[in-house]
This record gives C-alpha cells, sequence and structure tokens, in this order.
C-alpha cells in the first residue's frame, strides 16, 4: 500500500447548525451516548469518505465535541480507484473544514488478496490506523450496514461470528450510528444543508465488479437483495436482521471467551519441555506416545527449525473484518517460534484441543490463523474443517495449504506458519 497525505487548512470553529430537525436530533442524541464515556480531551478521528453516512457523522461529532471538549479530526481516504478521486478527497476535506472539523486526505494502493471490496476496505482500516495513533476510530456504519453484513454471513453459511456482525464499541473503534438508519443521515445532510458525495461504486451497477463480472456482492446485496426480501416478505427486513446480529454477539462472546482460554491453554501445553526441543522425536510432548512422530512439513522441515520467540501477540486495532476474537490470547513463547523468514509459527498441543468441544475447538483453531498470519478475507469454511481435521481426525495427513500459511503436525502438536513457496 502506498499512501500520500493533503492536510486542508487551518479549520474555522464548529458553527451551530441551522435547523435542529428530527434526524439531526437522533444522530446527535447517537453520538453522545455512544460516546459518553469519554473525558474531556479524548482524541478522536473520524473516517470520512464525504457519504451521507460519514459527513452526517462528521458534522454530528465536531458539534458533540464543542460542548464535550473532545478533540476531534477527520481523515479521507482516497482509494485512488476513480478518476478524479483525488480531487473530490480534497474537496471533502474543505467541506470539513468549513464546518471547523480538521481534515486531510491520504491515498492508498489497495492491493493484496481478496476482491477488490476487500482490498479496499484492508488499504482504508490500515491508513485509518496509522493515521489514529492510539485515537479513537468513528465509522458512519448504520443499521442498513448491520443487516447488509449479517445477510452476507448468512448468504456464506457462515457461523455466530460473522452473524453478529459489527460492534458499536470494539477494539479502538466506534460505530455510533449503528442504530440509525441511512435514511436519517441522508436527512441529517439534507437538514443541515451539507451535499454528500454520491460514489458510483457503491452501486449494483457500478464500475466495480467481481472477478466473475457480476456486480459487487454488498452493493448487490444493498441494491437488490434487501429489496426483494422487503417485497416477498411484505415488511423492512433492516431491522429483524440487525436483531438477529444483537442476539448472537451474546453467544459470540461467550463462545470467544472460552475459545481464547482453549487456545492459551494449547499454547502453554504446546511448550518444549527442558532440555528438550519442540520436534522430540519421542512423540510423547504435548499428546499420544507415537501419535504422530516427526511429521513436518513434507518438505524436511519440523517445528524445531528455529529458536523460541518469546513473542506476546495481540489483536490487531481497529480491524473490522476478519478479526478472530481470542486472537488477543497470549500465547508467549510456547505458541510462536520465529521461522528463517522472519515469520513466526504458532505451536499448540494437540491433545488439548482435540479434548474440546467442536464450537471451541474451531474458533480457537481460527484465532491461531490469525496469530500466525493467514489472509482472512480469503479463509473458507473448508479451510476451518481442514485444520480442526489435522486435530480431531488427524491419521498421518499434512501439511495442509491455508490462505497465506500452511499448518501440519509434529510430536503431538499442531503447528501452523508461514509457507515457504
Amino acid at each position: 500500500m502506498t499512501r500520500a497525505r493533503m492536510s486542508g487548512a487551518a479549520p474555522t470553529p464548529p458553527r451551530a447548525p441551522r435547523v435542529s430537525g428530527p434526524a439531526t436530533l437522533a444522530a446527535r442524541a447517537a453520538v453522545t451516548r455512544s460516546l459518553a464515556d469519554l473525558p474531556a480531551g479524548a482524541r478522536l478521528l473520524v473516517a470520512c469518505s464525504g457519504g451521507p453516512d460519514s459527513l452526517a457523522l462528521a458534522v454530528t461529532v465536531a458539534h458533540a465535541s464543542a460542548a464535550a471538549g473532545w478533540v476531534p479530526r477527520a481523515l479521507v481516504v482516497d482509494h485512488g480507484l476513480r478518476e478524479g478521486s483525488a480531487a473530490e478527497a480534497r474537496d471533502v476535506v474543505a467541506r470539513l473544514d468549513a464546518i471547523g472539523l480538521p481534515a486531510a486526505a491520504v491515498r492508498v494502493r489497495p492491493d493484496g488478496g481478496g476482491g477488490p471490496e476487500n482490498r479496499a476496505r484492508e488499504a482504508r482500516w490500515a491508513a485509518l490506523r496509522a493515521e489514529a495513533d492510539g485515537d479513537l476510530v468513528l465509522t458512519g456504519h448504520t443499521m442498513d450496514d448491520q443487516a447488509e453484513t449479517v445477510l452476507l454471513g448468512l448468504a456464506r453459511g457462515s457461523g455466530a461470528r460473522s452473524l453478529a456482525g459489527m460492534r458499536e464499541h470494539d477494539d479502538g473503534v466506534r460505530r455510533p450510528f449503528l442504530g440509525l438508519r441511512r435514511a436519517q443521515t441522508l436527512a441529517v445532510c439534507a437538514e443541515l444543508d451539507l451535499e454528500p458525495v454520491l460514489d458510483p461504486t457503491n452501486a449494483a451497477d457500478g464500475p466495480w465488479r467481481a472477478s466473475d463480472g457480476s456486480a459487487l456482492r454488498r452493493a448487490a446485496v444493498r441494491d437488490r437483495a434487501l429489496p426483494a426480501l422487503a417485497d416477498a416478505l411484505g415488511v423492512d427486513p433492516v431491522p429483524a436482521l440487525a436483531r438477529t446480529a444483537a442476539l448472537h454477539r451474546r453467544d459470540d462472546d461467550e463462545l470467544s471467551a472460552q475459545a481464547e482460554r482453549l487456545l492459551a491453554d494449547a499454547a502453554a501445553a504446546g511448550r518444549p519441555a527442558a532440555g528438550r526441543g519442540p520436534a522430540d522425536p519421542s512423540g510423547t510432548q504435548g499428546g499420544a506416545p507415537g501419535a504422530d512422530p516427526g511429521v513436518g512439513r513434507g518438505h524436511g522441515r519440523t517445528d524445531g527449525d528455529s529458536p523460541e520467540a518469546g513473542h506476546d501477540v495481540g489483536r490487531e486495532p481497529g480491524r473490522t473484518d476478519g478479526d478472530a476474537p481470542g486472537a488477543g490470547a497470549d500465547v508467549g513463547g510456547g505458541g510462536r517460534h520465529e521461522t528463517d523468514g522472519g515469520g513466526a509459527d504458532v505451536i499448540l498441543d494437540a491433545a488439548t484441543l482435540a479434548a474440546a468441544p467442536a464450537a471451541i475447538r474451531t474458533r480457537a483453531l481460527r484465532s491461531a490463523g490469525a496469530l500466525a498470519g493467514w489472509r482472512p478475507g480469503d479463509v473458507k469454511a473448508a479451510h476451518v474443517e481442514g485444520l480442526d481435521a489435522l486435530v480431531a481426525a488427524y491419521s498421518g495427513q499434512g501439511p495442509l495449504a491455508l490462505p497465506g500459511i500452511e499448518a501440519w503436525r509434529s510430536c503431538g502438536r499442531l503447528i501452523l506458519g508461514p509457507r515457504d513457496d
């Protein structure tokens, strides 16, 4: 990802809205409630594309901050994928400066794996994390965005983690508008005489296409699937889908906490005993005697090729898609080992994992994959099932190729690490 920063002029103080219509009041109440725990002086970074959701959030935060004593600013991310996008980003910065919100624009180059939506999202969040530098990031996601997320998860056959959708309070991120509808953010802009940017790439018939030439999935859900559901059911499905997300979040919180404990236990049990390396040829370290003695990657390397690293690995802040709850588990030096290529192997006791219920074990394995560096946007159910089979149905198979990493068994342990190809 390349990054170029453009700052706006010195902002004017926030001006009071000329109109206090119902949408503006609802937006102000949502921001005040979501940020009620913040002290005066709290530093905020508003992610603003200039669209109706983020523009409504930006102006609302600017006005609320003047009363609460918060210190807000905004970042406009230009993905550079449309002609004229740089000029558009500069225009948004000028608009934000005019309402009293200090703003800057940054240009990124989306690259990496996944489709165009995933690449743009990854580049955008990388820019926001770099700019925030510990400040709280605010995004303008609405209830409609939440419903789209849940419906996409259902279509993929996802579990509770995906169906839980986005959280209003996440690691370093707040989404104050998750209880508001997209129509309300449009109304905020209308009430305050603000003209939002309407990005054609957000439309199902827009210029961005999926790899097979079809409409981008989220855009198609927004423009086609949700209206079709409303027509078929005779009722707006968005509130019900948002309730589904809220119910799944409760389950997900408990299951994720149990998975985090399992991951930590498996890492502790996988630590090499004093005087023995992690590839103890006896096959008794961390598993049944002789269960999988010395099974390496299949190309001459085992998990004992390099010294213990001793890193505590935490969750990457600010991620909204693909995060693995439980990735904050302290796997310590027994869980991660530096490799010759500069990556890190995650080493876990297979017997500890196998003894856990499948619902907890597969969550722990997803977290282990995230720690090892797999590409979350490319991980499918079949990858997790294959990884689970290395634990619960092991019969000598492996190594298993996964997006960005591979996994294998050795001496009673499950090892996940960077691929050598």
